[in-house]
């Protein structure tokens, strides 16, 4: 009726926009008229955590905010000493919040004899050395790596030997 409030049609939905209202008012009809749905962009949050293998914290994770069907591309810092799984983090954003956690590994660098990997080869390397061809001591990636003294890819008693002429 002439003068009375319209009721507004239903708003078609949009996959990654929310419906924000019309463009203009139908409280007070008097004529025919054309509206227009108004809608707003969705964002989403995508957070990027850097992690040792450990899980503890290797920098300080990356929070940003993009729109529905944004790219995004974020490169990881660099640590030294390490390398991590995910050089940069690419995609493009959904309709969801995206979290993603790049892990960081150290880089596995010998030093001959350096089998505790404590930075220095002394006498303690030997020990350890020799506990572990005995079998009663573990020895760390890194330590395997340090403990091959005569470069034959085998630890053995030659090792622990060669390492104690060291």
């Amino acid at each position: 009726e002439e003068g009375a409030a319209a009721v507004a049609p239903t708003a078609p939905a949009h996959e990654g926009y929310t419906f924000i209202g019309w463009d203009r008012s139908f409280d007070f009809v008097t004529e025919d008229m054309t509206v227009t749905a108004l809608y707003e962009q969705n964002e989403y949050t995508l957070t990027v955590n850097y992690v040792y293998e450990d899980g503890s914290e290797a920098a300080p994770a990356y929070v940003g905010t993009y729109h529905y069907n944004d790219e995004y591309s974020v490169e990881s810092p660099v640590i030294e000493g390490y390398t991590a799984d995910i050089a940069v983090v690419e995609g493009v954003m959904g309709l969801d919040n995206v979290t993603v956690t790049v892990t960081y590994t150290a880089d596995l660098t010998a030093l001959i004899g350096d089998v505790d990997c404590n930075g220095s080869v002394n006498f303690a390397d030997v020990a350890l050395l020799y506990q572990y061809v005995m079998g009663s001591a573990e020895l760390t990636a890194q330590g395997l790596i340090n403990a091959n003294v005569n470069g034959d890819d085998t630890i053995s008693f030659a090792d622990v030997s060669a390492l104690y002429q060291l």
